[in-house]
């Protein structure tokens, strides 16, 4: 394991720093059964780390760091061996699998393709308890522990960096043609069943919300300036059914750019975003409704203030979690920060008297 000092500071400002450089968190997953969050990311001379931390107080717990390079972008999901696997795009795709304590299991590197640099963050376990990665030029499927390369396929479209499963165990692909999005659903051995081109006013490969909903259904936002977010059905039709496109300090939204989104245990949404370097968490309600969002109260005020140590803060609120008691946990990237509201926007940790 590679050496990585964790530097404490106070629990919202935990974060992997040997000394200085660039840090990102790039996903992280909250475990229920003990109420701990799992992080990744890269550190200084480019380390790829697992944090473990206590969800109830940010306190640290274990890390592990692996291969020495800068990945671009990253996801960790929760297998049904109740273990860990990490994928990092450091322009080859990499796979870390780690326990529960982030410890190594097995690590390797992949490329199904014949391209140099395949990209591509996505990353679901099927049914069949195998893996499908998501590339900048198709999605491909391996064995679960990826030494057998089960299916490569392309769809006609690029940078299907954007990956998820559904509820009725179908595989959704986020891909862009002729400046349109193309959203496609597949079935587990990569055989189309529909497909859908959204006009925006701009696309980008990285960025976009999708979140899977029951009854096979998924809510869909773009990283472009419309700011809406989409409700498609199982079968790919599809409404707006929330529109963010609101003012920030008298100065359009226009640079909106979604960050993440979670499905809440009362049956609602929470999503965040920056609109230019000022960030917000908006939460819905069952219907689509907005209850409350983070922008210029003393609450967000709060969470700023101890958000970052940069004038910047661009990056925060890109990682949101639920946690057991409602609450959420917002976690920084580029400016690494990890802090805990409750579920109404108040923040819980960390004490601001410390």
């Amino acid at each position: 394991m590679a050496t990585i000092t964790i530097n404490y500071k106070r629990p919202y400002n935990l974060y992997i720093r040997p000394s200085s450089g660039w840090n990102h968190f790039h996903d992280a997953y909250y475990n229920n059964s003990d109420d701990t969050l799992m992080l990744i990311g890269y550190s200084y001379k480019h380390y790829i780390f697992a944090l473990k931390i206590d969800a109830s107080n940010g306190e640290y717990i274990s890390h592990n760091a692996n291969w020495n390079d800068q990945a671009y972008d990253g996801k960790i999901i929760k297998t049904s061996d109740d273990n860990f696997l990490i994928y990092e795009d450091d322009g080859i795709p990499r796979l870390w699998k780690i326990d529960n304590n982030t410890g190594d299991i097995w690590e390797k590197g992949i490329n199904p393709t014949a391209s140099s640099s395949p990209g591509g963050s996505g990353l679901i376990e099927t049914s069949d308890q195998n893996i499908v990665l998501g590339l900048s030029s198709g999605a491909a499927k391996y064995n679960s522990d990826a030494t057998e390369l089960i299916w490569y396929k392309t769809f006609g479209h690029s940078s299907t960096a954007t990956l998820e499963k559904t509820s009725d165990n179908k595989l959704i692909l986020i891909g862009i043609v002729n400046n349109q999005y193309v959203v496609q659903k597949v079935d587990e051995d990569g055989n189309s069943e529909w497909e859908k081109l959204i006009d925006v006013n701009s696309v980008n490969s990285r960025g976009n919300l999708l979140l899977p909903i029951e009854n096979g259904e998924f809510i869909l936002g773009f990283r472009d300036d419309n700011e809406n977010l989409y409700k498609f059905d199982v079968d790919g039709n599809y409404e707006v059914i929330y529109n963010y496109s609101w003012t920030l300090n008298g100065s359009s939204s226009s640079y909106s750019f979604p960050g993440t989104i979670v499905q809440t245990s009362d049956g609602g949404i929470i999503f965040s975003g920056r609109a230019g370097n000022s960030p917000w968490v908006i939460k819905l309600d069952a219907s689509f409704n907005e209850q409350w969002n983070l922008y210029g109260n003393e609450s967000y005020n709060n969470i700023l203030q101890y958000a970052a140590e940069s004038s910047s803060q661009s990056s925060a609120f890109s990682i949101i979690q639920e946690t057991a008691d409602g609450g959420f946990i917002l976690v920084g990237s580029s400016t690494p920060f990890i802090q805990k509201i409750d579920s109404s926007g108040n923040l819980v940790w960390p004490n601001l008297s410390d």
